[in-house]
Formats: structure tokens, C-alpha cells, sequence
């Protein structure tokens, strides 16, 4: 009869020829045990000097419990308000203990390795496809950088949202229930305000529909369903975009050729993957590389390139042969990616591990799922569920010694420099910057001089040049490099601080005070400048001044007894002993311990 035909150009779901295999659904928090357990060394790492003092230890709105500031303003070149609000809870409850934000991202992380389990486990009909997707995502080393850099908590955080607005639009299909409809659209708003690479969720949908329905074709209603997905999408991109622009993280188009641009963006779409399945050489930073005389890349990008291009022609072909789970695989992978691969250039850097956070379920469901078709059928599936295993053995124990280098600045730079020696500045200026503060100033010197060496033009370099002469006592060299830091960037408000710090030591105060309140004046904080400018007015023998200043800065730290005792000692200079007394007394009070003893005489 005609109406059992089969329809022409049907294509075959993917899904039909992937085995069906159940599992009880309490397989799905095996993966995410065996995650956890892996990334029990994170539970002791430290801070790093990686954006985490911008994020939050010398972020004023996280400092105050400014959750409003939290909600409406950008961070570091990036509009997050989720992410900052989650911040902002652990700050009350953690403080300024790392292990407690790192205790966070882990769990995070786990909880979405058990969404993964149940979403793809529900798109194959296969239990143990799902079960090793959700375990390679919860152990593959190019994660650790997600889960063990705090300040990269919008990743763990929005793929969390992201995976279940997957799993809630999954379920929307089945029975177009309106409930699952606006749990899909909760979770995407979630998503995107936690990290606006969410904004492709609405495009990932039409993939959804595509693995259902075998075409892209939609119906008037579903279009129309995913009209607020778009509408969200397309002005969180917007906002995106300005909020970059403004903070300078987008390079002008002429730093590279556009011939290079290209090049970058195509072998950034090759070489994930490549990373994914081979995890080797891996890096918080991949430099660009060298330009040669005639400003090419190396040989090895363009060939690699070009097989970036070749993949997207391979999308297009599995397309066209209606091969279901390749296509949609990489669909994904790319659909995931194709916003960070530097085509015009963000940061300093040609990919990212954090990148693949998401992009790579696309790769981790070929191969599984891949795998299933190709060799579950023999011996029961056994020399499948080896491979799979000896897979997951092998990445495991490459991410468990991956951790550790997260431990500090220290571990995290010199693992850097070690990967790529003498090729991106940032790396030694952070280095330098944590050696100095740790006392190691000698080695504090070599490296930030060869990060100058490397980029004579970044001003953060000679501040923090300008930081160890100072600390070296070497004052007047330091303020040389401060004014070579404002000729490089005259807008670069922690160099007044710090050169009024160098003019304090050299006792001329006025041009202390005059780069303290320029500092203020360009919205430094006041908890970081006012304990020195008022000291600088106490020197100068303006005691009144001093003495609301330091007032302020209790007012900011309550519980720093030092102000205490510089308001002893104003009032004590202006002749009022009984306030000298009553302040001193507050200082001990507070633990203050470096009081001289000749001054307790004199108020006694």
C-alpha cells in the first residue's frame, strides 16, 4: 500500500543504529563519584594571581556585599550576574579561604556530570553511552582549568544550566508540556547570566529537533517557541559585545592580517579536538606563535587550518548523507566553539582550554556513541566497554597530575614558561609579581626584565618593576619605572597608588597626596588608598586630615587595629593625650602588636 512506503529522503535517526542498552538510573552517579574523587587534590589548591584578585579578593562589590553593584555591573570585561552573585555567597561564607570556592566548582562540576549521564543516555537509548560521556566530561584534563581556576566559575556554572535547559527541552519534546517549556527557558536565562557563550542554547534546541526529527524543518508553533530564546540570545550577544569593547578585550582587527585571522580561527576548529582525544603539551595559555620575517605563521598552523576547514566541508557532507550522529556531533562541537576561535582576537592567547568545557560532549558522544555501532557488537560489547575503560584510565590519571599545577601562581606560571619559554609576557609579569610578593626578589627581577624584554610596550610590567625597586629600597628607580608605566598607559590608576607609596618612602609627601587622590579621583578604592594617603598627611603633621582618614578606614576594615594607633598618635602630636590614650587602648584591643614602647611611656 502506498501509505507503507517509506518516506524519500527520510533520513535514518542516528539513534536507531546506536545499541540500545538500560541501565538503572543510579549509574548515572557513578560517573559523577569517580569525578569527585578524582578532583579531591583541588579541595587543597590555592589562589592564583589569574584574574582571582580581580574577581574577588580586590573586588570592592564582593569585599562590601555590594550585591546590587553584582547584579548591574560588568567584571572583568564580562556582564555575569550570576556568576558574581554565587561569588559573592561564597565570599560571605568561605571568606578568603580558597578551599571552600574551590569545594564549589568541584561540585558543580559533578552535579553536571550527572546531567550529562541522563542526557545522553536518553538521546541514545543507551545507557552506557550516556555513562562514559558523563564520565570522559568529568575527568578529561582540558577541564581542570574550569573546575580549579576559581575565577572561571562562569564555565562550571553555566554549563550546569545549560545541560539541564538540554534535558528540560528533551523532555518538552516528548510531550510538549508547557511546564518543561518554561523550565527549558529558566534554565537558559540562568545560563546566559552566567556566562553569555550561552547565547547559542537557542540554536542548540534547533540540533535537538534535528536528532528527533531527522530534518530542521519546524512547524509555525516551534518557531514561535523559540521566539524568546532568540529575542534573550540576540541582546545578551549585543550586551556582550559593548561590555568587551569597553574593557579593551577585543584587539583591533589590524594586529593580524586577515589572511592570519582566518588561519587562527580554523586551526583553533582542528586542534580542540586533536587536544581532546590526545591531551598532551597543556597549558593555561597557548601563545600565539612567532610571525616570521614576512609575517606568516608557522607551516604546522596552516596545515592544521586547513583541516579545520576541511571539517566544517565534513559537517556539510554527513549532512547531505544524513549520517545523524556525525553530523550532529560536530554540529555541536562546533556550534559550542565557534564563538571563541579567534576570528577577530579576544586575549592573548590562540585557544583555551576552558573552551571545550561544553563543546567537547560533541566528541566525547561520537566517540562513544561511535564506538557502540563499530565494536558493541562482538563479545557482548566487552571489547567496547574496554576500550571506553582503558580510555577513561588514561585521562584520569593525566587530569590527576594536571590539578596540582592549579596549586598557586607559582606552579601555575612556571608550568607556563615551561611549555613556551619566552613567549607571552603576561606569563613572567605573573610570576615575577608572585615571586616579589613572596620575598624572592632577585628571581622577581629576572623574570619581570624578560617580560619586557618580550613586550617593551605593556605598562604592567614596569609598575611592577617600579614594585620590587621599591621593596628593594631602591626609590627613586622605582619611581622611574612608574613614570614609564604612565608614558605606556596614562590610564593605569594602581601606578599613581603605588608611586605615591614610592614618594611617601622618599618623604615628599605633597606629591604623594597628589598621586593618592588622582588615584582616587580615576575610582581606585578607598580601602586601598586611604591608609597610605592618610599616613602621608600624619607625616606632613595635618593631623585633623589624618585623622578622618584613618577614621574612614575604619569605617572599611573595623577590625584593623593600625588605624587605631595612627589616630593615637595624630592626637597625641596635636596634644590630646586622653584621646592618644582612649585609641591606643582600641588598637591593643583590636591585636594591634607593633606599638613602641617608648610611646606607651610617653602616655602613661
Amino acid at each position: 500500500m502506498a501509505s507503507d512506503k517509506k518516506r524519500p529522503g527520510k533520513p535514518k535517526k542516528s539513534s536507531d543504529r546506536i545499541p540500545a542498552m538500560s541501565l538503572a538510573w543510579w549509574w548515572g552517579l557513578i560517573p559523577a563519584l569517580i569525578t569527585l574523587i578524582i578532583y579531591i587534590p583541588a579541595f587543597q589548591l590555592g589562589w592564583t594571581n589569574w584574574d582571582d584578585p580581580r574577581y574577588i579578593l580586590e573586588n570592592e562589590a564582593i569585599l562590601q556585599m555590594d550585591w546590587g553593584s553584582l547584579i548591574t555591573q560588568s567584571f572583568v570585561g564580562n556582564y555575569h550576574p550570576l556568576t558574581m552573585l554565587s561569588l559573592g555567597l561564597d565570599h560571605l561564607l568561605f571568606g578568603t579561604s580558597a578551599s571552600g570556592y574551590h569545594l564549589v566548582n568541584v561540585l558543580l562540576h559533578t552535579l553536571s556530570t550527572v546531567l550529562v549521564y541522563f542526557l545522553f543516555a536518553k538521546m541514545s537509548r543507551n545507557g552506557w553511552v550516556g555513562f562514559f560521556t558523563a564520565l570522559l566530561f568529568g575527568i578529561h584534563p582540558m577541564h581542570v582549568e574550569s573546575v580549579a581556576w576559581i575565577a572561571e566559575r562562569k564555565d562550571v556554572l553555566y554549563g550546569l544550566f545549560f545541560i539541564a535547559g538540554l534535558l528540560a527541552y528533551l523532555r518538552f519534546q516528548k510531550d510538549r508540556n508547557r511546564v518543561y517549556y518554561a523550565a527549558t527557558l529558566l534554565f537558559f536565562l540562568l545560563a546566559v547570566l552566567s556566562k553569555a557563550m550561552a547565547i547559542v542554547f537557542p540554536v542548540a534546541m534547533l540540533l535537538m529537533d534535528y536528532w528527533k526529527n531527522g530534518r530542521f524543518k519546524q512547524e509555525a508553533r516551534n518557531w514561535i517557541d523559540k521566539l524568546p530564546f532568540f529575542v534573550v540570545a540576540i541582546g545578551m550577544g549585543i550586551l556582550a559585545i559593548v561590555v568587551q569593547q569597553q574593557a579593551g578585550a577585543v584587539s583591533k582587527l589590524e594586529v593580524l592580517t586577515w589572511y592570519n585571522r582566518i588561519t587562527v580561527g580554523f586551526y583553533g576548529l582542528a586542534m580542540y579536538p586533536i587536544k581532546l582525544l590526545f591531551p598532551f603539551h597543556l597549558s593555561n595559555v597557548y601563545p600565539y606563535p612567532r610571525l616570521t620575517s614576512s609575517g606568516l605563521f608557522p607551516f604546522s598552523y596552516y596545515l592544521i587550518a586547513l583541516a579545520g576547514a576541511a571539517f566544517l566541508i565534513l559537517i556539510y557532507i554527513q549532512w547531505r548523507r544524513k549520517k545523524m550522529l556525525m553530523f550532529w556531533s560536530f554540529s555541536f562541537y562546533a556550534l559550542m566553539v565557534v564563538m571563541v576561535l579567534q576570528w577577530i582576537s579576544i586575549g592573548s592567547a590562540v585557544m583555551a582550554d576552558r573552551y571545550t568545557y561544553l563543546s567537547s560532549l560533541g566528541i566525547f558522544f561520537l566517540v562513544t556513541a561511535g564506538t557502540s555501532i563499530h565494536l558493541g557488537r562482538f563479545n557482548k560489547g566487552l571489547l567496547w566497554l574496554g576500550f571506553l575503560a582503558v580510555l577513561t584510565v588514561v585521562y584520569g590519571s593525566v587530569t590527576w597530575t594536571r590539578i596540582p599545577v592549579w596549586s598557586s601562581s607559582e606552579t601555575l606560571w612556571r608550568d607556563m614558561i615551561h611549555k613556551y619559554p619566552n613567549r607571552y609576557a603576561t606569563g613572567y609579569k605573573n610570576l615575577g609579581n608572585y615571586l616579589a610578593q613572596s620575598g624572592k626578589t632577585e628571581e622577581a627581577h629576572r623574570m619581570l626584565n624578560t617580560g619586557a624584554g618580550l613586550d617593551p610596550f605593556d605598562a604592567e610590567i614596569q609598575e611592577s618593576l617600579g614594585n620590587v625597586n621599591s621593596m628593594e629600597g631602591k626609590v627613586d628607580v622605582a619611581i622611574r619605572n612608574y613614570d614609564e608605566a604612565l608614558k605606556l598607559d596614562p590610564n593605569l590608576i594602581s601606578v599613581y597608588q603605588n608611586r605615591g607609596i614610592a614618594y611617601s618612602l622618599r618623604k615628599d609627601y605633597k606629591l604623594a597626596i597628589n598621586d593618592f587622590d588622582k588615584a582616587l579621583e580615576m575610582g581606585s578604592s578607598e580601602r586601598d588608598v586611604l591608609p597610605n594617603r592618610s599616613f602621608a598627611l600624619l607625616s606632613m603633621g595635618r593631623l585633623q586630615e589624618a585623622i578622618d582618614g584613618f577614621t574612614r578606614c575604619i569605617e572599611l576594615n573595623p577590625n584593623e587595629g593600625s588605624f587605631d594607633y595612627f589616630i593615637s598618635q595624630a592626637y597625641f602630636n596635636s596634644g590630646n593625650l586622653t584621646n592618644a590614650r582612649e585609641f591606643l587602648n582600641s588598637a591593643k584591643q583590636k591585636g594591634y602588636a607593633s606599638i613602641s614602647p617608648d610611646y606607651e611611656d610617653k602616655l602613661r
